[in-house]
């Protein structure tokens, strides 16, 4: 587990909370803390061959973090044989913390798969430099490599208070854990459908949001308590679907639902912080007619909108607990074979449902913290969805395809 001060995630912590660390030995250096008096890579001036040793240096202390179990990089922290003696800051050019950090970012584009998930913190000193805490997570694109060159690749991970490389055994075991993320999706959302089932419900909409942290148990949070802590703050999120009932605890997390004659919802939160909500579509399904013939309409654009809401409402009171910034949305639509998706003008041809089971492919938020990106995401669902539906002459799809072409 990553270390806290004073019961508070280091990352959250000002500079008061840090002073507890100093000439503390439960604070040395260890697989999951790194300590530097200084940025090295500011030592040199642009294109010396010396600051592209220490970029690299810097590339791999990230991916070493990111391939054990995640941990902290500070700069500005003095050390003596691991623990920390003095805060003595690092300069930030500008002072423009937000710059920088888009720098050390652009450091680590030669890191793949992708740049590890990275948080940042600043912490102003009096002498007018900066701490800055960088919160390195392990997540399921682990191993992380650090290219070297195009022929050239290392891969670190943190053990003690220093870096190794991995061995090729354990590198092949990440590879295939890695793998295995999209298959414990995939079977965590059949057994949430085959549940509801054999309770006795059909045709519903399901809608989930997992972190890619879920299949670890060591990120696991008691849901009900940290809803209680937080005056209901997380169950809170699923006003959407009409769920602002009291919240029960169950073995799993907490949960919550809404039933009346016209519809049926039920919400939970997970302790490993996935959420899903429930809806039965009664009361939601509409007749249409199509010429001479009766159908019914499934409300896919009622139905987004929620999701969207939801989705929001996550990443801003959820997403602060997570150990990761990086979440799927999974959209599932069952029993719903036949319901008509679009008409033309006419009323003459229409789009409609083609199976009983329809499983739209997780889209992936990459950043919860970061809006460009959710926006891109949030465009991705939607455009998924209306491709799963059949849908082809909406205006808005129009424009999607339009701008993923791009």
């Amino acid at each position: 587990m990553l270390p806290t001060i004073n019961g508070k995630q280091i990352i959250d912590c000002n500079l008061e909370d840090l002073q507890f660390i100093l000439d503390t030995a439960d604070y040395r250096e260890n697989e999951y803390i790194d300590y530097k008096a200084m940025f090295s890579v500011d030592q040199y001036s642009k294109g010396d061959t010396k600051q592209e040793e220490k970029i690299a240096e810097f590339r791999s202390d990230i991916c070493a973090l990111a391939n054990s179990n995640g941990g902290y990089l500070f700069l500005g922290i003095a050390e003596e044989k691991g623990v920390p003696q003095c805060f003595c800051g690092i300069d930030i050019k500008d002072d423009n913390p937000d710059k920088f950090e888009l720098r050390l970012k652009n450091y680590l584009q030669k890191i793949e798969p992708r740049i590890p998930n990275c948080k940042f913190r600043f912490i102003p000193l009096e002498n007018g430099k900066h701490i800055v805490i960088i919160l390195v997570l392990h997540d399921a694109f682990a191993p992380y490599l650090h290219l070297e060159d195009e022929k050239n690749y290392r891969a670190y991970k943190r053990v003690g208070n220093g870096k190794i490389p991995i061995a090729y055994t354990e590198l092949k075991r990440m590879f295939v854990q890695s793998v295995a993320l999209e298959k414990e999706i995939e079977k965590f959302r059949k057994e949430r459908i085959e549940y509801f089932r054999s309770v006795g419900r059909q045709r519903f909409f399901l809608f989930q949001i997992i972190p890619d942290t879920f299949v670890d148990t060591s990120y696991n949070r008691l849901a009900y308590a940290l809803d209680k802590q937080n005056r209901g703050e997380l169950s809170g999120i699923f006003t959407m679907f009409e769920c602002m009932s009291r919240t029960f605890p169950t073995v799993d997390g907490l949960i919550m639902s809404q039933h009346h004659a016209h519809h049926e919802h039920i919400c939970q939160i997970f302790n490993n912080l996935s959420v899903e909500a429930f809806d039965s579509l009664r009361g939601e399904i509409h007749k249409c007619n199509s010429g001479e013939t009766e159908c019914f309409y499934f409300p896919w654009s009622y139905i987004f909108d929620k999701v969207e809401e939801l989705l929001r409402a996550y990443f801003a009171k959820v997403g602060r607990h997570l150990s990761t910034m990086r979440v799927f949305a999974c959209m599932s639509i069952l029993d719903c074979n036949g319901l008509v998706t679009e008409m033309d003008f006419c009323r003459s041809t229409m789009s409609s449902i083609d199976r009983n089971e329809l499983l739209i492919a997780p889209c992936v938020f990459e950043d919860i913290l970061n809006q460009d990106t959710i926006e891109l995401s949030m465009k991705q669902l939607k455009l998924s969805l209306l491709l799963a539906l059949g849908i082809t002459a909406n205006d808005e799809l129009k424009i999607l395809l339009k701008e993923f072409e791009q």
